[in-house]
């Protein structure tokens, strides 16, 4: 299944000219071909949809070094194109002025349906061999290679129930208590936290959890919103639910995007092995693992259940396991979809209001402010799989400075986000107070 691209963030070993940037923090995921290369044809830049405010500011504010970002990244995966997309006219108008002397680079003006970017990933435009990142990737990229500049800050959103949404520059492993209060506050007394896509994000009840490379936006919703009530739910009794009402009327497969585009994930055919209880390595539960999270099936279902929560603790289960998803996305045959695809598209703003998320995706009060905690939380797992301090209670630390390096290929460095003492040294975590 050719099409089922960009699920696997393997690591290369071969590439060089990414190495000085991941000795400097940047995360630059890539995928190894069937051929065995690590090179591709497309650099993609796609926004994280919906709430990609991050995506959209940078792509607005710092286009240029986004450019340069991906330059650098074609450049060292020897790709022939690349294209940025946006769904945003005020952030494309600005894309296709910076790149108008550029033939081997274009904006790609998005249909505004979701996941867009996805699909264009999995469509005749980007080809059989390209490569995704996110505009901050890239923009760290060139601060890395050019500049000389670690990854120390992010940028994350932080919006819905709070007095004044904004767009936070934060020093890595800033709680988002801080983010919060920076904000305004929280506009109600019970709230919880969706860390990253409302979609498939993870559900925080902890208000001092920090800041990671990884985090892009925060969601504070009331504890009683019908999304993080559907979140916490028990994977038990998601299960009694989908024998007792499941139809199998099937739009959670005809409106997948996954098999919209060729492949055999038929979530319809997993949840009717879980009614029968007859769950077995078959090839439609073995095809779960080529599932993005995208959240769709939850969406549609018109009985209001939530398959995605049944598919995501299948992958886990057969990844405990050993099973890849480079494995799967090679399964099969491929389905020709093309001609349907287009009628099955869902808009942006019917998957907002599906999730009751409309008063939250307006306008932000300010598109940049500045978090200066007095700690800082670093949490290990950045690094990658083996990562090693290479500080000690009470040692004197300035921005930038190198305190975590990882021994396994691929695994990148962390470094400093404030100046000042460390405090505390363990296995999971690393805390500087200013």
């Amino acid at each position: 299944m050719s099409r089922a691209k960009l699920y696997s963030e393997s690591k290369a070993e071969e590439l060089p000219a990414l190495e000085s940037a991941r000795s400097m923090g940047v995360i630059i995921p890539v995928r190894p071909h069937r051929a065995g290369t690590y090179f591709c044809s497309t650099v993609i830049v796609a926004s994280k949809e919906p709430f990609g405010h991050v995506d959209t500011y940078l792509l607005e504010e710092q286009g240029e070094k986004v450019v340069q970002g991906l330059k650098l990244a074609m450049s060292a995966l020897r790709a022939e194109q690349g294209i940025v997309a946006v769904k945003i006219t005020g952030a494309f108008a600005a894309l296709d002025k910076i790149l108008q002397d550029r033939s081997n680079i274009r904006a790609h003006l998005l249909e505004d349906f979701y996941p867009a970017s996805y699909l264009l990933l999995n469509s005749d435009l980007s080809g059989d061999d390209c490569l995704a990142y996110d505009p901050e990737t890239l923009a760290n990229l060139y601060d890395a290679r050019e500049r000389g500049i670690p990854v120390t800050r992010k940028l994350v959103s932080c919006t819905g129930e709070v007095a004044k949404p904004s767009i936070i520059i934060a020093p890595l492993g800033t709680s988002f208590r801080e983010l919060i209060e920076l904000c305004g506050g929280a506009t109600t007394d019970e709230f919880v936290i969706l860390n990253g896509n409302p979609m498939h994000s993870d559900v925080i009840l902890d208000i001092d959890t920090p800041v990671e490379k990884g985090t892009s936006g925060i969601l504070v919703l009331a504890r009683d919103h019908e999304l993080i009530r559907k979140a916490l739910m028990p994977v038990e009794f998601v299960i009694k639910r989908i024998k007792s009402v499941c139809t199998q009327c099937g739009f959670c497969t005809e409106l997948c995007p996954v098999y919209l585009t060729g492949c055999e994930l038929t979530p319809h055919t997993i949840i009717r092995q879980i009614i029968s209880g007859t769950v077995s390595e078959e090839d439609c539960i073995l095809s779960s693992m080529l599932c993005i999270g995208c959240g769709l099936c939850d969406i549609i279902c018109p009985v209001g259940l939530n398959p995605q929560s049944i598919i995501r603790t299948i992958q886990q289960s057969l990844r405990d396991r050993g099973v890849s998803q480079n494995n799967e996305k090679e399964r099969g045959k491929p389905l020709n979809m093309a001609s349907v695809r287009s009628f099955r598209r869902i808009p942006t703003q019917v998957v907002i209001n599906r999730l009751d998320l409309q008063k939250y995706n307006q306008p932000l009060w300010v598109r940049s402010c500045e978090a200066n905690p007095d700690q800082v939380e670093l949490l290990l797992r950045q690094v990658g799989s083996n990562p090693v301090p290479l500080v000690r209670v009470g040692d004197k630390v300035s921005e930038g400075d190198l305190v975590v390096r990882g021994l396994d290929p691929g695994d990148v460095t962390l470094h400093a986000s404030i100046s000042g003492t460390v405090t505390l040294v363990d296995e999971k975590r690393i805390i500087i107070a200013a």
